[in-house]
């Protein structure tokens, strides 16, 4: 971005003030760090991801049978059942799978002194049209998924973005899409879900059967509550393409934007009807590129473009523009017809509108594309969301996209093995990677306070539902609602940058970030840094729900406590359990 080299030094200087600058050798590091991941880690990432597609193949042929599923979940039974008659020893029990494979940014060296249980759960297991559900174990992640049921002409109503995501993880922690605000989070997209507990019975949850406590407990629940092994999801018919419509928003302040997007999200009505979902579009998502601007878009499924003149736009080429690059050139050519007023652009401008496929961008209409499916599920995936390009500078530049595009992005987890703990640090102090979930109620408020105290952009803005369950689980909604409706709108304001403001303190930052969430009823995604003390991660999270189901199933003592696991070591609390 403009502001990064200003973002960097002013970062910096406020960490010399609490205990120093980083070391040359730390700077130099992050700053050609790029000439270590364009060369190895990205043709690493690419085989990687090739040599997985190949096992893939192999389990669905020979490996994918239900009772070989049986056969590994019955392993894992055993070995806690093993692991309880030898008097528990070797600490908590976790899963063996390694910390440099998580997609948290968190540490996760809890697993240490823990006794650790192979899960090695990663295959679609069924497909059932009639009763539109797909039944995946764990490990699942979205690309492997999106990729298996198109094939069959289907997909899951909640696609959460990046393609390493695991069915796992977005169950136990969290899950969103463009599509939230009509569906929830990814686990109210769910309908059963199957459980290895501290005993080492295997539990089915419904929403319905006797385990529904269960159920609406073991989201956010991180893996305190047992081992999942199993999950079935609704499906939904697919069709090949989305019309994308780009809304540009300026010139408006805070309070135009929420309106735009809150607009989009109940398709122009004050309040979406929980009766009528089609009412609203299929898919809402803003891209904020400072406070007062920013595009909002909406998109709804096709079958096919509707002529040979529609544009298309095959954005997940990899020699294309980066999404959120190429909606941000949407946005400035808005501004830019809107200043020149009724004149004619100039020559440079028509010729790049044409190779932009944006020509027809004025500052009254709106713009719209057409784009396959797949590439619009995983369109932020190639730049990481904008993190790429602090990963690889130059990872946007033309020539770049053309002769090393079809490589990126560069695996996460890859990353994470390769990198260095002074730049790990670094990168706590200096960077913010959050996803916060507000009430729509208080999203100006919200935009207005993060605009304060962190200045990090662009924002991603996505809505969901926080829907009313019996009994409640961790997230609730308000205790009034309207009639009919058995949700509040929330909506997710996503920052993974550099923030641009002066002198910022990373954890003085945060914590009053995470005291504002209290106060307004908003919840932190927990795969990043979290400094809240216990009692206050049990103020923002409502841990009712939870407590009975560690009481009940014996889970204290067996699997560590949601909260030891999430929150920073500093911040925990001598009584954990």
């Amino acid at each position: 971005m403009a502001n990064e080299s200003h973002n960097k030094s002013s970062s910096s200087s406020s960490s010399s003030g609490r205990g120093g600058a980083p070391s040359a050798l730390t700077m130099l590091l992050i700053e050609w760090r790029w000439l270590f991941v364009v060369p190895i880690v990205l043709p690493l990432s690419f085989l990687y991801d090739k040599l997985w597609q190949i096992r893939q193949i192999f389990y669905e042929l020979f490996q994918a049978a239900p009772k070989l599923h049986d056969r590994r979940v019955k392993a894992i039974q055993d070995q806690v059942v093993n692991w309880n008659k030898a008097g528990r020893p070797g600490g908590r029990l976790a899963t063996a799978r390694s910390e440099w494979l998580s997609i948290s940014i968190r540490p996760e060296d809890y697993k240490t002194n823990c006794n650790k249980i192979k899960i090695d759960l990663y295959d679609v297991l069924a497909i059932d049209t009639k009763n539109r559900t797909v039944r995946v174990e764990p490990g699942v992640s979205m690309g492997q998924l999106t990729k298996a049921l198109a094939k069959h002409g289907w997909t899951i109503p909640v696609v959460p973005e990046l393609d390493d995501l695991t069915v796992g993880g977005l169950v136990n922690g969290y899950g969103i899409e463009g599509s939230s605000h009509k569906y929830g989070l990814f686990c109210d997209t769910c309908t059963a879900y199957e459980v290895v507990v501290a005993s080492g019975e295997l539990i089915r949850a419904t929403p319905t059967n006797e385990h529904k406590d269960l159920f609406h407990g073991l989201p956010w629940s991180y893996g305190a509550l047992g081992f999942l092994v199993a999950v079935e999801i609704n499906i939904i018919p697919i069709q090949h393409w989305v019309h994308l419509v780009y809304r540009p928003v300026f010139g408006q302040g805070v309070d135009g934007v929420t309106k735009a997007f809150e607009q989009a999200m109940t398709g122009g009505a004050d309040v979406p009807d929980a009766r009528s979902p089609s009412s609203v579009p299929e898919f809402v998502e803003g891209l904020m590129y400072d406070k007062e601007t920013a595009v909002i878009m909406t998109g709804n499924f096709v079958d096919a473009p509707p002529g040979p003149f529609a544009r298309v736009n095959r954005i997940g080429l990899w020699y294309k523009p980066w999404f959120y690059k190429h909606v941000q050139t949407i946005l400035h050519k808005a501004i830019a017809a809107k200043r020149r007023g009724n004149a004619a652009p100039s020559m440079l401008e028509r010729v790049c509108s044409v190779f932009c496929n944006t020509s027809q961008i004025d500052a009254t209409s709106v713009y719209d594309e057409y784009i396959p499916i797949r590439d619009y599920y995983h369109r932020h995936t190639r730049s990481i969301f904008w993190q790429g390009e602090l990963i690889v500078p130059m990872g946007n530049n033309p020539i770049f996209r053309v002769l090393c595009g079809w490589m990126m992005p560069p695996k996460i987890s890859f990353l994470k093995l390769t990198q260095p703990k002074s730049i790990r640090e670094y990168h706590d102090e200096m960077m913010v990677v959050q996803d916060l979930l507000v009430p729509v109620s208080v999203l100006g408020d919200a935009l207005t306070y993060f605009d304060k105290t962190f200045r990090c952009y662009p924002i991603w803005l996505c809505g969901h539902r926080t829907y009313k369950t019996e009994p409640q689980g961790a997230l609730k909604p308000a205790a009034s609602l309207p009639k009919g409706q058995n949700y509040e709108m929330y909506v997710d304001v996503g920052m993974y940058f550099i923030p641009g403001v002066k002198n910022y303190e990373a954890e003085k930052s945060l914590r009053e970030m995470e005291s504002w969430l209290i106060d307004n009823r908003g919840y932190q995604a927990l795969y990043a840094q979290t400094h809240m003390t216990r009692a206050q991660f049990r103020q923002m999270f409502d841990c009712t729900l939870y407590d009975k189901l560690r009481a009940k199933h014996n889970a204290e003592g067996v699997f560590m406590d949601a909260y030891d696991k999430v929150c920073l070591k500093k911040h925990a609390s001598p009584n954990s359990r």
